[in-house]
């Protein structure tokens, strides 16, 4: 369990950097899904996207621990990687539609789905490595 653990952990440094007005994908996330608002407005009602995101990042490192070691019986970085990338290109594909025809922003789709992937082939390794 130290794997999925550590998954929860980098998953919340890695939202709390890719997302900060810090960083260049943060300050075009928050110029595109919160415009006229400062980091700090951000921040204030934030509150619940924050504890439900770290739900989430429990529950997804919990069934990514089950995927991997008591299905797959993975034992390998490398599959852990694969697993990740792969899972994450698969979800991108059937987002992407989505956001398309929703007129969404498609680099505000960019940033969410290249910090999914990191998060989830992060996340794979650290369950695999510390299994």
């Amino acid at each position: 369990m130290l794997g999925c653990a550590l998954s929860v952990v980098f998953n919340c440094i890695l939202g709390a950097v890719w997302y900060s007005g810090k960083v260049p994908t943060g300050r075009l996330w928050m110029r595109r899904v919160y415009p006229g608002k400062s980091e700090s407005d951000i921040s204030k009602e934030s509150g619940f996207a924050i504890a439900f995101s770290i739900i989430a990042s429990i529950i997804l490192s919990l069934l990514l621990r089950f995927i991997l070691i008591d299905f797959f019986k993975s034992s390998s970085l490398i599959d852990g990687v694969k697993f990740g990338v792969g899972l994450s290109c698969l979800t991108t594909l059937l987002e992407a539609p989505h956001v398309l025809f929703g007129k969404g922003y498609f680099d505000v789709f960019l940033i969410h789905q290249v910090y999914n992937l990191l998060t989830v082939a992060v996340g794979a390794v650290c369950i695999v490595y510390f299994n």
